[in-house]
Protein backbone atom coordinates (compact mmCIF):
# COMPACT_ATOMS: atom_id res chain seq x y z
CA UNK A 1 0.00 0.00 0.00
CA UNK A 2 2.81 2.42 0.91
CA UNK A 3 4.63 1.61 -2.35
CA UNK A 4 1.49 2.31 -4.39
CA UNK A 5 1.03 5.57 -2.51
CA UNK A 6 4.60 6.64 -3.28
CA UNK A 7 4.17 5.78 -6.97
CA UNK A 8 0.93 7.74 -7.13
CA UNK A 9 2.52 10.76 -5.46
CA UNK A 10 5.38 10.83 -7.93
CA UNK A 11 2.90 10.72 -10.80
CA UNK A 12 0.76 13.43 -9.18
CA UNK A 13 3.79 15.71 -8.86
CA UNK A 14 4.12 15.69 -12.64
CA UNK A 15 0.64 17.20 -12.94
CA UNK A 16 0.80 19.45 -9.87
CA UNK A 17 4.42 20.43 -10.38
CA UNK A 18 3.99 23.82 -8.70
CA UNK A 19 3.27 21.94 -5.46
CA UNK A 20 6.01 19.33 -5.74
CA UNK A 21 8.16 20.87 -2.98
CA UNK A 22 5.28 21.69 -0.66
CA UNK A 23 5.61 20.82 3.03
CA UNK A 24 2.79 20.50 5.52
CA UNK A 25 3.15 20.56 9.29
CA UNK A 26 0.32 19.94 11.73
CA UNK A 27 0.25 21.65 15.13
CA UNK A 28 -2.02 19.80 17.56
CA UNK A 29 -3.01 20.61 21.12
CA UNK A 30 -5.92 21.27 23.40
CA UNK A 31 -7.69 24.65 23.37
CA UNK A 32 -5.29 27.08 25.04
CA UNK A 33 -2.17 25.02 24.37
CA UNK A 34 -0.73 27.86 22.28
CA UNK A 35 -1.29 26.51 18.76
CA UNK A 36 -2.04 29.95 17.34
CA UNK A 37 0.87 31.76 18.98
CA UNK A 38 3.40 29.00 18.28
CA UNK A 39 2.30 28.51 14.67
CA UNK A 40 2.66 32.27 14.04
CA UNK A 41 6.18 32.32 15.45
CA UNK A 42 7.02 29.10 13.62
CA UNK A 43 5.90 30.60 10.31
CA UNK A 44 8.09 33.68 10.92
CA UNK A 45 11.08 31.52 11.90
CA UNK A 46 10.80 29.35 8.79
CA UNK A 47 10.52 32.39 6.52
CA UNK A 48 13.54 34.02 8.19
CA UNK A 49 15.62 30.85 7.83
CA UNK A 50 14.57 29.87 4.33
CA UNK A 51 13.52 33.16 2.76
CA UNK A 52 10.25 31.60 1.70
CA UNK A 53 6.90 32.00 3.48
CA UNK A 54 5.04 29.00 4.81
CA UNK A 55 1.54 30.31 5.58
CA UNK A 56 -0.69 29.22 8.42
CA UNK A 57 -4.07 27.72 7.77
CA UNK A 58 -6.25 28.24 10.83
CA UNK A 59 -9.59 26.50 10.66
CA UNK A 60 -10.98 28.63 13.47
CA UNK A 61 -10.31 31.75 11.39
CA UNK A 62 -11.96 30.17 8.34
CA UNK A 63 -15.08 29.34 10.34
CA UNK A 64 -15.23 32.79 11.98
CA UNK A 65 -14.93 34.43 8.56
CA UNK A 66 -17.86 32.40 7.29
CA UNK A 67 -19.91 33.42 10.34
CA UNK A 68 -19.02 37.12 10.00
CA UNK A 69 -19.84 37.14 6.29
CA UNK A 70 -23.16 35.42 6.91
CA UNK A 71 -22.55 32.65 4.40
CA UNK A 72 -24.75 29.56 4.22
CA UNK A 73 -22.03 27.69 6.10
CA UNK A 74 -21.82 30.36 8.79
CA UNK A 75 -25.56 30.52 9.32
CA UNK A 76 -25.86 26.75 9.56
CA UNK A 77 -22.84 25.88 11.67
CA UNK A 78 -22.08 29.15 13.48
CA UNK A 79 -24.23 28.41 16.57
CA UNK A 80 -22.61 25.00 17.00
CA UNK A 81 -19.12 26.48 16.66
CA UNK A 82 -19.82 29.21 19.23
CA UNK A 83 -21.09 26.58 21.66
CA UNK A 84 -17.81 24.66 21.36
CA UNK A 85 -19.25 21.84 19.28
CA UNK A 86 -17.63 19.90 16.45
CA UNK A 87 -18.63 20.77 12.88
CA UNK A 88 -19.01 17.62 10.73
CA UNK A 89 -15.78 16.49 9.09
CA UNK A 90 -16.97 16.80 5.50
CA UNK A 91 -18.25 20.33 6.06
CA UNK A 92 -15.04 21.64 7.62
CA UNK A 93 -12.95 19.89 4.98
CA UNK A 94 -14.79 21.73 2.22
CA UNK A 95 -13.49 25.01 3.68
CA UNK A 96 -9.98 23.62 4.10
CA UNK A 97 -9.78 22.25 0.57
CA UNK A 98 -11.08 25.48 -0.94
CA UNK A 99 -8.44 27.42 1.00
CA UNK A 100 -5.54 25.12 0.15
CA UNK A 101 -6.30 25.39 -3.56
CA UNK A 102 -5.12 29.01 -3.45
CA UNK A 103 -1.64 29.73 -4.92
CA UNK A 104 -0.28 31.04 -1.62
CA UNK A 105 -0.34 27.47 -0.34
CA UNK A 106 1.64 25.95 -3.22
CA UNK A 107 4.70 25.81 -0.93
CA UNK A 108 2.69 24.10 1.80
CA UNK A 109 1.24 25.26 5.10
CA UNK A 110 1.25 25.04 8.86
CA UNK A 111 -2.10 23.52 9.79
CA UNK A 112 -3.49 24.93 13.03
CA UNK A 113 -6.75 23.45 14.33
CA UNK A 114 -7.01 20.78 11.66
CA UNK A 115 -7.36 17.84 11.82
CA UNK A 116 -9.43 17.37 14.95
CA UNK A 117 -10.66 13.85 14.22
CA UNK A 118 -9.27 10.70 12.61
CA UNK A 119 -11.80 11.21 9.82
CA UNK A 120 -10.37 14.64 9.05
CA UNK A 121 -6.81 13.26 9.22
CA UNK A 122 -7.65 10.64 6.61
CA UNK A 123 -9.35 13.20 4.37
CA UNK A 124 -6.32 15.50 4.56
CA UNK A 125 -4.00 12.61 3.72
CA UNK A 126 -6.05 11.72 0.65
CA UNK A 127 -6.37 15.36 -0.45
CA UNK A 128 -2.64 16.03 -0.18
CA UNK A 129 -1.74 12.72 -1.81
CA UNK A 130 -3.87 13.71 -4.81
CA UNK A 131 -1.57 16.73 -5.26
CA UNK A 132 1.57 14.69 -4.65
CA UNK A 133 2.07 16.01 -1.11
CA UNK A 134 2.04 14.63 2.40
CA UNK A 135 2.04 15.64 6.05
CA UNK A 136 5.72 16.02 6.91
CA UNK A 137 5.40 16.21 10.69
CA UNK A 138 2.78 16.41 13.44
CA UNK A 139 3.66 18.26 16.66
CA UNK A 140 1.55 17.95 19.81
CA UNK A 141 1.79 20.88 22.23
CA UNK A 142 1.41 19.02 25.51
CA UNK A 143 -0.01 21.01 28.44
CA UNK A 144 -1.79 20.14 31.68
CA UNK A 145 -5.48 20.95 32.08
CA UNK A 146 -4.66 23.25 35.01
CA UNK A 147 -2.39 25.37 32.80
CA UNK A 148 -4.96 25.37 30.01
CA UNK A 149 -7.71 26.75 32.26
CA UNK A 150 -5.43 29.61 33.38
CA UNK A 151 -4.57 30.48 29.78
CA UNK A 152 -8.10 30.34 28.39
CA UNK A 153 -9.67 32.18 31.30
CA UNK A 154 -7.36 35.17 30.82
CA UNK A 155 -7.51 35.64 27.06
CA UNK A 156 -8.93 38.93 25.73
CA UNK A 157 -9.35 40.23 22.18
CA UNK A 158 -9.89 43.68 20.69
CA UNK A 159 -13.56 44.41 20.00
CA UNK A 160 -12.68 46.98 17.31
CA UNK A 161 -15.52 49.23 18.47
CA UNK A 162 -13.42 52.40 18.24
CA UNK A 163 -12.33 51.81 14.64
CA UNK A 164 -14.20 54.25 12.35
CA UNK A 165 -16.73 52.68 9.99
CA UNK A 166 -15.80 53.14 6.34
CA UNK A 167 -18.21 55.24 4.27
CA UNK A 168 -17.30 53.21 1.19
CA UNK A 169 -18.76 49.66 1.30
CA UNK A 170 -16.14 48.59 -1.25
CA UNK A 171 -13.37 49.58 1.18
CA UNK A 172 -14.28 48.25 4.62
CA UNK A 173 -12.29 49.48 7.58
CA UNK A 174 -9.39 47.28 8.60
CA UNK A 175 -9.72 45.32 11.82
CA UNK A 176 -7.31 45.70 14.70
CA UNK A 177 -7.33 42.02 15.66
CA UNK A 178 -4.92 42.29 18.60
CA UNK A 179 -5.14 39.80 21.43
CA UNK A 180 -3.96 39.95 25.04
CA UNK A 181 -3.83 37.93 28.24
CA UNK A 182 -4.51 39.38 31.68
CA UNK A 183 -1.44 37.57 33.11
CA UNK A 184 1.01 36.83 30.28
CA UNK A 185 0.55 39.77 27.89
CA UNK A 186 -1.66 42.39 29.57
CA UNK A 187 -2.61 45.66 27.85
CA UNK A 188 -1.06 48.90 29.05
CA UNK A 189 -4.48 50.00 30.30
CA UNK A 190 -6.67 47.28 31.79
CA UNK A 191 -9.53 46.31 29.46
CA UNK A 192 -8.37 48.60 26.62
CA UNK A 193 -6.62 47.64 23.37
CA UNK A 194 -3.11 49.10 22.99
CA UNK A 195 -3.59 49.44 19.24
CA UNK A 196 -6.89 51.25 18.73
CA UNK A 197 -8.25 51.96 22.20
CA UNK A 198 -11.27 49.71 21.78
CA UNK A 199 -12.62 47.72 24.73
CA UNK A 200 -11.22 44.22 25.13
CA UNK A 201 -13.69 41.35 25.24
CA UNK A 202 -13.73 37.62 25.93
CA UNK A 203 -14.10 35.51 22.79
CA UNK A 204 -17.35 33.55 22.62
CA UNK A 205 -15.50 30.25 22.74
CA UNK A 206 -13.45 31.36 25.79
CA UNK A 207 -16.49 31.81 28.05
CA UNK A 208 -16.12 29.54 31.14
CA UNK A 209 -18.91 27.10 30.26
CA UNK A 210 -17.73 26.87 26.66
CA UNK A 211 -14.12 26.31 27.74
CA UNK A 212 -15.09 23.32 29.86
CA UNK A 213 -17.12 21.88 26.99
CA UNK A 214 -14.27 22.43 24.52
CA UNK A 215 -11.80 20.64 26.80
CA UNK A 216 -14.26 17.80 27.39
CA UNK A 217 -14.74 17.30 23.65
CA UNK A 218 -11.01 17.56 22.99
CA UNK A 219 -10.18 14.93 25.60
CA UNK A 220 -12.91 12.69 24.22
CA UNK A 221 -11.71 12.70 20.61
CA UNK A 222 -7.99 13.46 20.82
CA UNK A 223 -6.90 9.99 21.92
CA UNK A 224 -7.83 8.30 18.66
CA UNK A 225 -6.26 11.08 16.58
CA UNK A 226 -2.99 10.96 18.50
CA UNK A 227 -2.83 7.17 18.16
CA UNK A 228 -3.46 7.54 14.42
CA UNK A 229 -0.42 9.80 14.03
CA UNK A 230 1.70 7.80 16.47
CA UNK A 231 1.12 4.64 14.41
CA UNK A 232 2.05 6.57 11.27
CA UNK A 233 5.35 7.60 12.89
CA UNK A 234 4.63 11.31 12.39
CA UNK A 235 3.88 12.48 15.93
CA UNK A 236 6.26 14.31 18.27
CA UNK A 237 5.25 15.74 21.67
CA UNK A 238 6.60 19.11 22.79
CA UNK A 239 6.02 20.07 26.43
CA UNK A 240 4.49 23.50 26.93
CA UNK A 241 3.60 24.91 30.34
CA UNK A 242 3.02 28.26 32.00
CA UNK A 243 6.67 28.59 33.07
CA UNK A 244 8.07 28.00 29.58
CA UNK A 245 8.29 30.97 27.22
CA UNK A 246 6.68 30.85 23.78
CA UNK A 247 10.14 31.43 22.29
CA UNK A 248 11.43 28.29 24.00
CA UNK A 249 8.48 26.24 22.79
CA UNK A 250 8.87 27.59 19.26
CA UNK A 251 12.55 26.63 19.23
CA UNK A 252 11.62 23.12 20.37
CA UNK A 253 9.00 22.82 17.62
CA UNK A 254 11.37 24.16 14.97
CA UNK A 255 14.06 21.70 16.05
CA UNK A 256 11.52 18.87 15.84
CA UNK A 257 10.40 19.59 12.29
CA UNK A 258 13.97 20.18 11.11
CA UNK A 259 14.95 16.76 12.49
CA UNK A 260 12.35 15.02 10.38
CA UNK A 261 12.09 17.35 7.36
Amino acid sequence: MNLLREIWMRVAQLFYWKRRNARFFVILGAPGSGKGTISKLLAKSIEALEGMPLPRLVTGDLVRREIEEGTAFGLKWGPMSKAGGIIPDREIMKLVKRELKKPEYFNGAILDGIPRTVGQARMIRRMLMWWGNRINRVVLLDATEEDLLVRLGGRRICSGKNIPVSADPAKPASKCGRDFHVLFSPPKVEGVCDGCGSPLVIRDDDAPKVVKERLRIYNEISGKLLRFYELSGLLTRVITNNTKSVEEVTRDVLFTIEQFD
